[in-house]
């Protein structure tokens, strides 16, 4: 599950990367696209975006944060979003 307002992000950023890959987060090395790897995603949360948020981020907060918004925001019931937000 993914709240629309993301999906809408998500669906701009595939539009404009320039490029086409089956992955929707990629990295490119000598202009060859890839998966983005975990070690990768966790470097770029923080040693980027805690610098530039000024606080503590982590791949997880992204998850507790989309759990967070479906809960209060979208008033998605607990079973429901309890059993996708395992996956």
């Amino acid at each position: 599950m993914i709240n629309t307002e993301a999906l809408e992000d998500l669906k701009l950023w595939h539009e404009k990367r320039g490029y086409d890959h089956e992955y929707l987060f990629t990295t490119q090395h000598v202009g060859q696209p890839k998966q983005m790897s975990k070690s990768w995603a966790d470097d770029f949360c923080s040693d980027v975006l805690t610098d530039i948020l000024s606080r503590r981020i982590n791949p997880h907060l992204f998850k507790a944060s989309c759990i967070t918004y479906l809960l209060e925001v979208k008033k998605i019931k607990i079973e429901l979003n309890s059993k996708y937000a395992k996956k």
